[in-house]
């Protein structure tokens, strides 16, 4: 499994498009995020991309699970067309990079939660949400090769 590190992360804002449902069916909704930041030009070297997962899967029905998909983005990049803004607040985090293909995710969300942290004896933050920082671009690499930071925060 991969390694972990404690990390005080910065406030991030994110301006994307809220999503309601399964996590695993979040894909639509990034597909909305990127046509809307490219029909507005908002995508450059610099952008960044997120998932923030807001309910614990374990406990709320998936049908009800709420995230989000967002790009970090100039400060000037107005939300239009559905679009909203979410400021996502400092920390301490547990960081820990994922390889290989989103559908993996659980398993490495699975292992951090039952094992490392009780192992750690870390306590995670029930009020601020995780997220996940997608270091490449799925449409240039095989999915074996993908990156994804999972922050997940710590009280």
């Amino acid at each position: 499994m991969p390694d972990v590190v404690l990390r005080d992360l910065p406030a991030l804002r994110l301006t994307g498009f809220q999503h309601r449902g399964p996590y695993q069916q979040i894909g639509a909704t990034f597909d909305r995020l990127m046509a809307w930041a490219g029909e507005h030009g908002l995508v450059g070297p610099q952008t960044r991309c997120f998932g923030v997962y807001y309910d614990n899967p374990r406990v709320v029905a998936p049908e009800s699970l709420r995230a989000f998909a967002g790009l970090s983005l100039d400060s000037s990049a107005v939300p239009d067309g559905g679009a909203v803004t979410v400021d996502l607040p400092a920390g301490r985090h547990a960081v820990l990079t994922h390889k290989g293909p989103y559908a993996g995710l659980q398993a490495t969300y699975l292992w951090f939660y039952d094992t490392w942290i009780p192992q750690s004896g870390e306590k995670p933050d029930p009020e601020r949400p995780s997220y996940e920082e997608y270091l490449n671009n799925p449409r240039d690499l095989p999915p074996e090769e993908w990156l994804t930071h999972i922050a997940a925060p710590l009280r």
